[in-house]
């Protein structure tokens, strides 16, 4: 008899562990997934966070005034930590090295993170500036931007990139003029995909692109050259307000991926009527 009550005693024991086991698990990951998602500040700072343990190596993004850069994440307490990680060999002996860009959380709310930078290297990033103020991209809104056009081109590059040229004005109406490479053979032209084409977003495609473009900062949007020569180069050129934006990059900031991931998506969303109009589109 004392044999089976000390066996229960012990099956409870098993099962309530288990269970605060699973609960603190649920209690860390949510303590880790409110910071997944991008973030951004009114100076173009970002940060776009995929994990915060570092699962997948160098691929959130830590940008700033000197670019976007690829980094791991932890979440140390009350500090981010963006780490670029990467092996270098130095007399024959290969070392491990760690770039710690360190943001301590000052405040937060749901939607909103205020950082200070604490490394040395998270300092000179962001320029000796005391806090940075990021704000979820999604509750990053300027009700103000009134949208009347947008031209996207994004053109060749040495590869299989395809050259894809967009207009989408207020009326809802678009305009397409896209060549596809075949994969294997750059040089031959998909001639099932390739062609001009037009069509109207619906409603709910068109509230979206509001929406990609009310939350990228627009009026003090800016793009960076870079010396990437085999990726294409990519134009917006964006009519707001009575006034155009015109911005040109090989790598665009992630403040506009959505955007741009939206646009080069359309192809393959929108209804499309294919037509032999050309239109010459602002370079």
């Amino acid at each position: 008899m004392l044999l089976i009550h000390s066996f229960q005693q012990l099956k409870f024991m098993r099962i309530l562990f288990v269970f605060i086991g699973f609960m603190w698990s649920i209690h860390i990951s949510a303590q880790y997934e409110k910071y997944i998602g991008v973030w951004v500040s009114e100076d173009q700072d970002v940060m776009a966070i995929r994990d915060t343990m570092g699962l997948h190596g160098n691929t959130s993004i830590l940008g700033s005034g000197m670019g976007d850069m690829e980094r791991a994440v932890y979440l140390y307490g009350d500090t981010l930590s963006f780490q670029y990680q990467y092996t270098s060999v130095i007399g024959g002996v290969e070392k491990f090295n760690i770039e710690r860009y360190d943001l301590k959380i000052a405040e937060e709310s749901d939607t909103s993170l205020t950082v200070i930078p604490v490394s040395p290297w998270a300092i000179k990033a962001f320029n000796y500036r005391d806090n940075i103020h990021f704000v979820q991209q999604a509750y990053n809104i300027d009700p103000t931007i009134q949208f009347e056009k947008i031209v996207y081109r994004s053109d060749a590059c040495h590869g299989s990139c395809p050259i894809y040229h967009l207009e989408i004005r207020n009326d809802r109406s678009f305009y397409i003029n896209a060549t596809f490479f075949n994969a294997l053979h750059w040089t031959e032209i998909d001639t099932n995909k390739s062609g001009i084409f037009v069509g109207t977003l619906d409603e709910t495609m068109y509230a979206e692109l509001i929406r990609h473009i009310q939350t990228s900062n627009l009026k003090t949007l800016f793009f960076t050259d870079t010396c990437i020569s085999d990726l294409p180069m990519q134009t917006l050129i964006i009519y707001y307000n009575g006034q155009r934006k015109y911005l040109k990059s090989k790598l665009p900031p992630v403040i506009v991926s959505s955007l741009v991931q939206f646009l080069n998506q359309l192809y393959d969303r929108a209804s499309l009527t294919k037509t032999k109009e050309m239109k010459q589109l602002e370079r």
